[in-house]
């Protein structure tokens, strides 16, 4: 997809590190930022967004605010996932920010607020 992509990313976490996860607060941002999923994404994100940007010859944050997570916990959900991974960019041309379709919403937006 044009507008954002998936990825799966498998996280070996050993023993020792399993203690750390099991007192932090998941729902506390801050607390949140020590573990090692947010830190990839965020690290990722930062490096794409300097590349791009480079390329682009413009500044700023282009990524959205947050991001989806899933734990895989079975053979079948990560086949499942794959399975949509691989058949999302065939669904681009229905997605709402489709530049076709943002052109429709547009119209439809400016035919409703004019006076006929």
């Amino acid at each position: 997809m044009p507008n954002h992509f998936h990825a799966i990313i498998f996280i070996d976490k050993s023993w020792d590190s399993a203690e750390i996860y099991e007192t932090l607060d998941v729902n506390n941002d801050k607390e949140r930022r020590k573990m090692i999923l947010p830190k990839v994404v965020g690290r990722f994100k930062m490096l794409a967004a300097k590349a791009i940007n480079q390329i682009r010859e413009v500044e700023g944050s282009f990524w959205q605010r947050n991001y989806y997570e899933h734990i895989i916990r079975s053979y079948e959900d990560c086949q499942r996932i794959r399975e949509y991974i691989i058949n999302n960019p065939m669904q681009w041309e229905l997605d709402e920010n489709h530049p076709s379709l943002v052109k429709i919403k547009k119209n439809n937006r400016k035919s409703r607020t004019q006076p006929s």
